[in-house]
């Protein structure tokens, strides 16, 4: 004789309760695959060849302006406790123009460009493999109210901070890509 029966082997798995297992099979099923797509790493899992050619200190940068770029840029590269890079990063040097003048000669638009260099130094050979230059420009408004256009200045030099420390990091993602690259084949 069975030890089951097809009654209850019947009642089991079908109706309502049946639904909701494979329902919820397939959410569990699903979440698994959104969670492995969205590049979830275990907390304690060993950093890649990849992940640890890309890591690099940044060295002290002068002035505010040093000081908001170095901090966007240690926020976007991956820590290491042995890196085998160091970023030099040269004063920023910030120029305002004025642009749409009225008739009176006053400016309307002002345009901000941010000029500096990049050195990529190896902490290994002990020199400089690298430089690149970093510039980004962009404009704001210059308003009648004084602490208006102070406002917009600030917005924007701190926006096209950003800009240059993402464009630092993929200047450098592509050195230290193109190096390992010559090293693992």
């Amino acid at each position: 004789m069975l030890w089951f029966n097809a009654k209850t082997l019947r009642r089991t798995y079908s109706g309502v309760h049946g639904c909701r297992n494979a329902c919820g099979m397939t959410m569990i099923v699903l979440f698994s695959l959104m969670l492995s797509a969205c590049g979830f790493t275990p907390m304690y899992a060993q950093p890649s060849v990849r992940e640890s050619a890309l890591a690099a200190r940044v060295a002290l940068i002068p002035d505010f302006e040093g000081q908001y770029l170095r901090n966007a840029l240690i926020d976007r590269l991956p820590p290491s406790e042995s890196a085998r890079y160091e970023l030099r990063i040269a004063p920023v040097q910030i120029t305002i123009d004025n642009r749409a003048i009225r008739k009176d000669a006053t400016s309307t638009r002002g345009e901000m460009r941010l000029v500096t260099t990049m050195d990529i130094y190896d902490l290994q050979k002990g020199n400089i493999v690298a430089t690149r230059p970093l510039e980004v420009i962009g404009g704001f408004n210059q308003l009648d109210n004084r602490f208006a256009t102070l406002t917009s200045r600030d917005d924007l030099t701190r926006r096209l901070l950003n800009e240059m420390a993402d464009q630092a990091q993929m200047q450098f993602a592509l050195y230290a890509q193109n190096a390992a690259q010559s090293i693992i084949p």
